[in-house]
């Protein structure tokens, strides 16, 4: 999340039951990997649960997903810019074009290779 927040810097991460689209979220990408903060851009149903999907502000694709139970919570405070806690609605819509562009390849890979099955 550069240049808005530091490596090393200590953050306040709260816990919520809903996260909007443009929030910065704690993430436990998995037991081996370190915690990461990334900003929430959806989810979407996958074999009958939710999944959750975030994307670094300068990554090109949004990172893998992950289940409700790896998000710790969403950044509320300590040593970051303020447009990481009060988000502008220009980041969440910048969230919520990128988890449509996703959407869109996701769903037309999925049909085109049902098609491919289907011949």
């Amino acid at each position: 999340m550069s240049p808005l927040l530091k490596d090393g810097a200590t953050v306040t991460i709260s816990r919520s039951r809903f996260y909007w689209p443009g929030d910065i979220l704690l993430v436990f990408p998995e037991a081996s990997q370190a915690p990461i903060l990334h900003r929430f851009i959806g989810c979407y149903w996958s074999k009958g649960e939710i999944r959750f999907l975030t994307q670094a502000d300068t990554a090109a694709a949004p990172d893998s997903s992950c289940l409700p139970t790896q998000i710790g919570g969403r950044l509320s405070g300590g040593e970051c810019s303020p447009l990481l806690v009060k988000i502008p609605l220009q980041h969440r819509l910048w969230a919520v074009g990128r988890f449509f562009s996703f959407a869109s390849l996701y769903f037309l890979r999925k049909k085109s290779w049902h098609l491919a099955t289907l011949s």
